[in-house]
């Protein structure tokens, strides 16, 4: 899945799907869309109509139209659960950018998950796990089992000198056990670095021959 951006003007975004082994056929799943998330069913996307337009989750068959998940303007990012039965996205309505999660069947119904600022909310493949990002610190929290609806508390899992990139800047692989980061600057990344120069001189002085 990726988008491709038309080199005229008005410059139409178009979000595409395409097998690896298709030989090049694909299908359009929306054009002026940013798509970050298809069902596991094919039955629906989610994404943003450009950005300060909100979160969005709309249909890929039928002719439903549509439906606004958050419509504050900088709601983005939006991630559906291995299930489909959940969708956590990024918001700074409050002032700050947090993670909020809602049910797929009650998207009217919001709780914010991150506790002091929170953003690129991505799920475990496997299921049973929340992953977002603050600053350069990366927080996992549970889901919910069936029946229930409250999350876990976040609990710090990683932090380093990593790349904030536009978007989405972390994945997790398809067995839940590793986690994809985009190293920083190696300024940033080594703290000292000493050289030895002439070291077997050094060691022929200090054994005495």
């Amino acid at each position: 899945m990726f988008t491709e951006r038309s080199p005229d003007p008005p410059y139409t975004r178009v979000s595409v799907r395409q097998l690896v082994e298709s030989g090049g056929e694909r299908d359009t799943l929306g054009v002026a869309w940013d798509i970050s998330g298809i069902a596991a069913d094919s039955s629906r996307a989610v994404g943003t109509q450009g950005f300060g337009s909100g979160a969005w989750v709309f249909p890929l068959t039928g002719d439903s139209e549509p439906v606004s998940l958050d419509s504050f303007p900088t709601a983005w990012g939006p991630a559906l659960s291995p299930d489909g039965g959940w969708i956590a996205y990024t918001s700074n309505e409050s002032g700050r950018y947090e993670v909020y999660v809602t049910a797929i069947d009650r998207l009217g119904e919001r709780q914010q998950v991150s506790l002091a600022g929170g953003e690129e909310p991505v799920w475990s493949p496997v299921g049973g796990d929340l992953i977002y990002r603050w600053g350069q610190e990366w927080f996992s929290l549970s889901v919910p089992e069936d029946g229930t609806s409250s999350f876990g508390r976040p609990r710090a899992i990683s932090r380093g000198p990593f790349i904030n990139v536009p978007y989405r800047s972390h994945d997790i692989s398809p067995d839940g056990r590793r986690q994809l980061l985009i190293l920083g600057p190696l300024e940033q990344t080594i703290g000292h670095l000493n050289v030895v120069t002439n070291w077997l001189a050094e060691v022929t002085r200090k054994v005495g021959r």
